[in-house]
């Protein structure tokens, strides 16, 4: 401070009372005074003294919350002037300038919780003395904290892994420090705030059932511990699988079976106990061992066929489960096992002869029906065929025989009355044989056939037949044979779709009786059958003796075969198989007379064949593939015909079937009267 002369004193004191001088002039009373202190004053004066206080807008106050200092300076006379500075201790908080009154103030939030000793430092003028208030004692709380809990996924299953997040949030700032995640009062774990104030933890370890989680925030300097509403998490009974095994797929009656059933889940291991049942009867209990298995073993599982199933109960963890039916045969001796084997095979083998015979007799029927100017003798694809053709009239006998095959009479010249009835036979007789490797099947059926057929137009007709069939076949290495017989009956129909292209179309149904045995075990099933057939079949001449027919040609049946119970009082179930060929190749025809009432026609042809099959019960067949595949088929004859109208043909066919071991051979002969 400067030491002011006493001129200088007088010079403010009078400003400071009485403003400038020419208000002094017009006071002239104060202006003596001024003047005699003016005048008098020798020596210089010391400044002022000053008092200085400060107050708190709210007191105590929460963390975050604004807060206004007010800073008063006491003087005589005059009201100081300056700034004042605001400290929290030694630290500066701002400054503020006196207004007209006295008084400066300064705002702040950003007083962390707890206690502040808070001064406010005058700083003086050119008249007043610095002055420092009294310390103000000014209380921060803690804010405020409001916790909230969430889960990834609720519910969820055991042994599934779960996040908790927490986030703790409050008026003033962001809340730092840690939560603990509790279920119920047992402490899970515990995860650190993040910047935005969240904080996760993660577990697998929830047993099953509901469970009381809650997120406690432990607090900071300047936020208040809270606690988030509970959140109630449903861990649900993880899922198991059982699975069921056996120490024998098939036994004797008597034999122990042992049954393993294995109880599997996520998370861990199923504890509790197993049930063993056959179909809907419980067998017996048994509990899992530390590694989720459980045994059971039975001698008393009776002769038959057995639908086994382990039930797991389920715990606390894991939920129940059932194993799939493990089938398991029990008590079928070796020769009903064969006895089945044979009778899958056999089936098989006589249904595809059947369907040969029967598709060629139809397709021969039709052939002969069409045959230009009523040939006697038909060029059918195979086979004997005898047609008795109705006896002329004795007019229509005369020299050249052969003229009655043309539609008009050489003798008389008068047009021929067109033959439209076909009456017909059909015989046929298979013999099969295979090696070794496929059961050294041998055997044979014969298949006859009687019908009619009407020519409705010369390029349509209809027809319809009857059957019988006997069959019998052996295998050495089974032990085994199979015979019986069966009846047919079917229609078929002709259509001349262009010259020289005719299409053919067949259906039979066949009631069949097997009877077979293998060892000691027998038995007798019925079976059903359907047939069709159809075909493209063309006939060109290549010369006036040669001819020759293209062939496209496919059948196709089903048969169901009935259960049935064979001697050994075994139960062998229903089952149903499908069998067919498709055939495409050519058949050449040389037509010769022989005599003036005798023509002959030698014939020969070729087919690649094409067998399919399928069956509900293939996993008990001998070998599935002998009637699947291709395979070469030849064939030859010969046919006749006489001058009186019979038609006789005989002929026969060598080949296999599919791709296996089968040797196929047939002879074949038919009888056809035109009428």
């Amino acid at each position: 401070m400067r030491a002011e002369t006493s001129g200088d004193f007088a010079h403010h004191l009078s400003r400071r009372l009485f403003g400038p001088a020419s208000n002094l002039r017009r006071r002239c009373g104060s202006v003596a005074i001024v003047a005699a202190l003016v005048l008098s004053s020798t020596v210089a004066a010391a400044l002022t003294p000053s008092t200085t206080t400060v107050v708190s807008s709210v007191n105590p106050s929460a963390f975050g919350q604004s807060v206004t200092f007010t800073a008063t300076v006491e003087t005589v006379v005059v009201t100081p002037t300056g700034t004042v500075t605001f400290k929290d201790g030694a630290t500066t908080l701002g400054t503020g300038t006196l207004n007209g009154a006295g008084q400066a103030t300064f705002a702040t939030g950003a007083l962390a919780a707890g206690s502040h000793s808070i001064t406010a430092v005058y700083g003086g003028d050119t008249i007043y003395d610095p002055s420092t208030s009294a310390p103000l004692t000014q209380t921060v709380n803690q804010n405020a904290s409001t916790t909230t809990l969430i889960s990834s996924v609720n519910p969820s299953a055991f042994g599934q892994s779960i996040t908790f997040t927490a986030t703790v949030s409050g008026s003033g700032g962001t809340p730092t420090g840690t939560v603990t995640f509790k279920d119920g009062s047992t402490t899970l774990g515990t995860g650190t705030l993040n910047g935005a104030g969240q904080a996760t933890f993660s577990t697998s370890a929830l047993t099953a059932g509901s469970h009381s989680i809650t997120a406690v925030y432990g607090g900071d300097t300047n936020f208040a511990t809270s606690t988030s509403p509970i959140l109630t998490q449903v861990v649900d009974r993880s899922a198991s699988t059982t699975s069921l095994v056996s120490s024998v797929a098939a036994g004797a009656f008597g034999q122990p079976v042992t049954l393993t059933a294995t109880v599997t889940g996520t998370g861990g291991t199923p504890t509790g106990t197993v049930t063993f049942k056959d179909g809907s009867t419980a067998l017996g209990t048994r509990t899992l061992n530390g590694s989720g298995q459980a045994a059971f073993t039975t001698s008393a599982l009776a002769i038959g066929s057995h639908s086994i199933t382990a039930v797991y109960g389920g715990d606390a963890l894991f939920g129940e489960s059932t194993s799939p039916v493990l089938t398991l045969t029990v008590g079928a001796p070796v020769d009903s096992v064969k006895l089945r084997r044979f009778q899958v095979a056999i089936t098989k083998v006589e249904g595809q002869s059947s369907g040969q015979a029967t598709s060629d007799a139809i397709e021969s029927s039709i052939a002969e029906a069409f045959a230009a100017d009523d040939q006697l003798i038909t060029r059918n694809s195979l086979g004997v065929r005898l047609n008795f053709a109705a006896e002329q009239k004795a007019s229509d006998r005369i020299d050249g025989a052969f003229s009655s095959l043309r539609n008009v009479n050489k003798a008389t010249g008068a047009a021929r009355h067109p033959r439209t009835w076909f009456a017909w036979t059909d015989v046929r007789v298979t013999s099969w044989s295979t090696g070794q490797s496929s059961a050294d099947i041998r055997g044979g059926q014969v298949n006859a056939f009687a019908g009619v057929t009407h020519k409705f137009s010369p390029d349509f007709l209809l027809g319809a037949f009857a059957g019988f069939e006997t069959f019998d076949y052996t295998s050495q290495s089974l032990s085994a044979r199979m015979n019986g017989n069966g009846w047919t009956i079917g229609g078929y129909m002709g259509w001349h779709l262009l010259p020289g292209l005719r299409f053919t179309a067949g259906v039979a149904h066949s009631s069949v009786t097997y009877d077979g045995t293998a060892g000691t075990a027998a038995g007798t099933f019925p079976a059903s059958r359907w047939l069709v057939t159809s075909a493209l079949t063309g006939s060109y001449k290549i010369s006036h003796a040669w001819e020759v027919e293209p062939s496209v040609r496919v059948f196709a049946l089903w048969e169901s075969n009935q259960a049935y119970i064979d001697s050994l009082g075994t139960q062998q179930e229903a089952r149903r198989f499908s069998t067919g060929r498709v055939s495409t190749g050519i058949k050449a025809t040389y037509w010769w007379q022989y005599s003036k009432t005798v023509k002959i026609a030698p014939y020969i042809g070729a087919y690649g064949d094409y067998h399919f099959t399928e069956d509900d019960a293939a996993a008990t067949a001998l070998a599935p593939e002998w009637l699947q595949g291709l395979s070469l088929r030849v064939m030859s004859g010969v046919a006749l015909m006489s001058s009186r109208g019979s038609k006789v043909s005989l002929g026969g066919e060598a080949g296999g079937v599919g791709s296996g071991e089968f040797t196929v051979w047939s002879v074949r002969g038919r009888a056809t009267i035109p009428y």
